[in-house]
């Protein structure tokens, strides 16, 4: 796989420092690697061609685009990974027409238009890098969830681990509060605003301040705040430091006892244990804490807050009154005062930032990403999924109709071989996304048969037809073993036979076997390291039952968590299968694939709507499901 991550940069930006990491990383793991932007202010091993992105005229970035399609062309590029506005833009023409999938990256908010509104310029796949973004462009775009996983931006944390910071001995003498970030757009602005109304103050109230202000250029500011800066290095020549743009801010941060600060940069100083307060383009979202860490994530430290205003402007006077009351509480002596109550929650806080922000986990989803999306290059339409569960020699009364007959079920088979489709696994469908098989072998009406449960009908009913009309199927067992669907004993459905572990066995070797959990649960009636254990552990066990790889995980009743897509990811499946909701295409979001119910009363005509691959979205606008 080939790469090109495209910036727009004309200054350091944490897109820039996350897309050069993320290119290196990707390098060791045998993906080649090539940035393009207008400039590159870290130093690379990956190799960088320069293009004008940034604010190009209309004539310059035609210019630019072809001029991308060329090294696209030249260069056999898998994928674009586009980091900037601009960069869409330029990647979305660059890629048209050709077998380059586009990834875009947003790192901020977007701006509505119409054209955005009309025409998917973002690509095959979409990453925002916190809830906030993601929840703004589903209200101004109207595109499905589905097609935006939320990825953070990795933290490597081996290098504070590396130089694990000792902790400031306290003193009366000093009290280091360090501002880091850029100095332009609205952070300049928060800078500019502190810098004219608070540190005088500050370092006139409390006389064992030190501020420190870094992360950009001074010429970013207006010439009033420049000339306030002069007058305080003046006045306090020890106690106020203006560094401007630095390579590192990690020695800084390991030496201030407070830090302000968004981003990156927050969850740097926060995995420091150096107490950190969030202030971002968006709003002061506070210290950083366990209690507070879910809405601090979802705004990325105080970057991103949703609202449709375009003029934010933080809460100044909370933010003021919390650098103070910790200014004030230097004076204490419980400054030094450590109880197993904090250090328990900063241990917790730590625990669910490395989780966040995990370099190893960030890296294997992108690389995810990035298979999706040249797989949903290559295949743009949705493939049917069907889903059956028990094939019966006679019509019977259940309330849930989640039956068909053995002779429907032939009709069926019958009416997929008329119509030329071939059925697939997921198996199947993963070695072709991978590249094992071999893409011109992809079938050009593919269709996947699934059966939930594992009634004993599906080997003594379905099993022989399927192998008649040589059809593949997979079959969603539970990994503990019961002898009915006991899980419907109170809603009036008969209780009819689940396989025995010899029958069990004799399925596996025709059916592809996927899990459906232990005991037909409810993921949502679970707390998330329950739902964690309920797939990791089913799967692990029903690998050792049939010793084969268990690709797929079905939702029992469609039932899901927020968070249910990361922790099925996370188990080791390759995809997940929901009932009669999901993503528009499977590859929106592999671990919440839309499946098609099927039900006693399903004709070839009915099949023949069921099987479209523009089914998916017409039930959509049927049901708003």
């Amino acid at each position: 796989m080939k790469v090109i991550q495209l910036l727009s940069q004309i200054e350091l930006t944490g897109a820039e420092v996350h897309a050069i990491q993320l290119a290196e990383l990707l390098s060791k793991e045998s993906i080649e690697g090539l940035i393009i932007s207008d400039q590159i202010h870290r130093q690379t091993s990956i190799p960088i061609r320069y293009l004008k992105i940034h604010n190009a005229n209309f004539f310059t970035r035609w210019v630019s685009i072809f001029k991308l399609r060329k090294i696209i062309r030249t260069e056999k590029i898998d994928i674009v990974h586009a980091h900037s506005r601009a960069a869409v833009r330029v990647g979305f023409w660059a890629t048209r027409l050709s077998p380059c999938a586009l990834v875009s990256t947003l790192h901020g908010k977007q701006h509505y238009s119409l054209s955005k509104k009309i025409i998917n310029l973002y690509g095959e796949k979409i990453i925002a890098i916190c809830e906030n973004i993601k929840e703004q462009f589903l209200q101004d775009f109207h595109v499905p969830a589905s097609r935006i996983q939320v990825i953070r931006n990795f933290f490597n944390f081996s290098t504070v681990k590396a130089k694990p910071p000792i902790p400031p001995k306290f003193s009366d003498r000093k009290f280091i509060m360090s501002f880091l970030g850029r100095t332009s757009g609205p952070k300049g602005k928060n800078w500019e605003y502190i810098i004219t109304h608070f540190c005088e103050s500050w370092l006139t109230q409390f006389p064992q301040l030190e501020i420190h202000f870094a992360g950009g250029p001074l010429e970013n500011f207006d010439s009033s705040t420049k000339d306030i800066v002069a007058k305080l290095k003046l006045s306090y020549p020890e106690r106020f430091h203006f560094h401007g743009l630095r390579s590192s801010l990690q020695d800084l941060i390991l030496s201030s006892h407070l830090v302000i600060a968004a981003g990156r940069i927050a969850v740097e100083s926060a995995m420091t244990e150096t107490r950190t307060l969030c202030l971002g383009e968006g709003t002061y979202a506070g210290e950083v804490e366990i209690t507070r860490l879910k809405d601090q994530l979802a705004s990325n430290f105080g970057d991103i807050l949703l609202t449709s205003s375009k003029k934010i402007s933080p809460p100044w006077d909370a933010l003021k009154s919390d650098i103070e009351r910790i200014l004030a509480e230097t004076t204490s002596s419980k400054i030094n005062t450590e109880t197993a109550e904090k250090n328990q929650s900063r241990s917790l806080l730590n625990t669910y930032l490395e989780e966040a922000f995990s370099e190893e986990n960030i890296i294997q989803r992108i690389k995810g990403i990035y298979w999706s999306a040249i797989f949903k290059k290559k295949y743009a339409k949705n493939i049917p999924i069907l889903m059956y569960h028990q094939i019966v020699d006679q019509e019977f009364s259940s309330p849930h109709k989640i039956y068909i007959t053995k002779e429907n079920f032939e009709k069926h088979l019958i009416f997929f071989r008329k119509n030329n489709f071939t059925t697939l696994t997921f198996k199947d469908l993963y070695h072709f996304k991978m590249g094992i098989i071999p893409f011109s072998e992809f079938p050009k009406k593919p269709l996947i048969l699934t059966f939930d449960d594992g009634y004993l009908n599906n080997l003594t009913q379905a099993l022989p037809l399927l192998k008649k009309y040589k059809m593949k199927a997979v079959l969603y067992l539970l990994a503990n073993l019961h002898e009915d669907n006991f899980w419907d004993k109170n809603s009036g459905a008969p209780l009819m036979k689940l396989l025995n572990p010899e029958q069990r066995k004799e399925a596996a070797d025709y059916f592809e076997i996927g899990s459906h959990g232990f005991d037909h649960g409810k993921l949502s009636k679970m707390t998330y390291e329950n739902a964690v254990m309920e797939l990791l552990e089913s799967k692990k066990a029903l690998e050792n039952e049939f010793n084969k790889e268990i690709f797929s995980f079905a939702y029992t009743y469609g039932d899901r968590h927020d968070f249910s897509s990361f922790i099925a990811e996370k188990a080791g499946y390759k995809y997940a299968v929901n009932t009669t909701s999901g993503a528009f295409h499977f590859e929106d979001d592999p671990y919440d694939i839309f499946r098609v119910s099927i039900f006693p009363t399903d004709d070839a005509s009915a099949l023949n709507r069921k099987t479209r691959s523009w089914y998916r979205r017409y039930y959509y606008l049927k049901r708003k499901q």
